[in-house]
């Protein structure tokens, strides 16, 4: 009886020392479609982690296979092949993640896309909705709780009709608690401004810094292109429209002491390549997941060699579409001599990553 027992505890102990892969494998060859949903169920859904090692499990749709697309492999199919688990409907795919990252997937089929239906963490991805999972040593830096947070600030909504693109334009104008007219406040110009207020929330974030009094108060400039493929792209027209028709626009209401512009991906172009121009009004940048090419703004700013305050280069670990433009553009400052802030965020190219990140930036643009 004593052996018995000895030997069933040394077994359980051999089991419980197997790391997530091992006792995977060693269920692949039975395994049922009873026992992936027991697996899933255990481990409190999906994906599987522990530590670095990522479970990726999905059931094919109308009989085609899934294939894994996330941001650690650029959403790419063909980086994203899962294996079957025989004998059932199931698929299977182990991936190594950094033990400090936020990613957003999904499950791409010849059909379409499909979200993880075992993990009830959503996000939305410029209007899509992803799948989430963060890492055990992910830290979130938002210093908000949506859930209690009431307008401190106030939104003013207007438009103003460009004589250069010849249509409207929709600004929104945040004015701080407290905000005395004719008092000079920093500005903070904001590229893909609905976005960055409906989605990002970025009034509730400076409502948040300026209470805490993290940042000084502030004026927030909210604009919109109408069209970011063609005034995004380093044109000449939009940056006009910017000085010579929004800026005295809102010159005309308030007091401006500095002006300042942040916007991220092609917005984050659309930011370089008006402060590089603009150097004279524009003394301070951010530019979140900088997506530049074509545009050669690295060689244009060593070119140039504007004089700032502070630039402010934030780009997305698993980016890498872009993260080349960042990296190309930070040794074009430290060629100019410019003033500037580099850091590597552990997420991809979205909204979500960005909105983890605005409260630092924006901390560091004032200090």
């Amino acid at each position: 009886m004593k052996l018995w027992i000895l030997t069933t505890f040394l077994l359980g102990s051999s089991l419980s020392a197997q790391s997530m892969g091992q006792k995977f494998y060693s269920i692949l060859p039975k395994a049922t479609d009873a026992s992936i949903h027991k697996l899933i169920e255990q481990n409190g859904g999906t994906p599987i982690i522990e530590n670095d090692t990522v479970l990726f499990l999905a059931k094919s749709l109308n009989g085609e296979r899934p294939f894994m697309i996330a941001d650690f492999n650029q959403w790419d199919t063909t980086r994203g092949w899962m294996l079957p688990v025989n004998g059932t409907d199931w698929f299977f795919r182990f991936d190594k993640v950094a033990s400090d990252a936020r990613i957003e997937y999904a499950f791409k089929y010849g059909s379409g896309e499909k979200i993880d239906e075992y993990n009830p963490k959503r996000v939305l991805s410029f209007d899509v909705e992803t799948s989430e999972f963060k890492m055990p040593g992910f830290k979130n830096s938002r210093l908000i709780r949506y859930d209690d947070y009431r307008l401190r600030g106030t939104l003013n909504n207007d438009s103003i009709y460009s004589s250069i693109f010849k249509n409207k334009r929709a600004v929104t104008i945040y004015e701080p608690n407290g905000y005395q007219a004719g008092k000079s406040y920093p500005v903070i110009l904001f590229k893909d401004g609905t976005p960055y207020l409906q989605r990002m929330k970025v009034h509730q974030i400076l409502d948040s810094l300026i209470t805490a009094k993290l940042i000084p108060p502030v004026i927030g400039l909210f604009t919109n292109p109408n069209s970011r493929r063609i005034e995004y792209m380093s044109n000449g027209d939009y940056r006009k429209y910017i000085v010579e028709e929004l800026l005295p626009y809102f010159e005309s209401k308030y007091k401006a002491s500095e002006y300042s512009a942040v916007g991220s991906s092609r917005g984050g172009l659309a930011t370089a390549d008006l402060v590089l121009n603009h150097s004279d009004i524009f003394s301070k940048c951010v530019a979140i997941s900088p997506a530049f090419r074509p545009v050669e703004i690295a060689d244009q700013w060593i070119k140039l060699k504007p004089k700032f305050k502070k630039v402010i280069v934030i780009e997305s670990r698993y980016d890498a579409d872009w993260l080349p433009d960042a990296r190309a553009w930070v040794m074009a400052l430290r060629a100019a001599n410019t003033p500037f802030e580099y850091w590597e965020i552990p997420q991809g190219h979205n909204q979500e990553a960005w909105m983890d990140i605005m409260d630092e930036a924006l901390i560091r643009l004032f200090k």
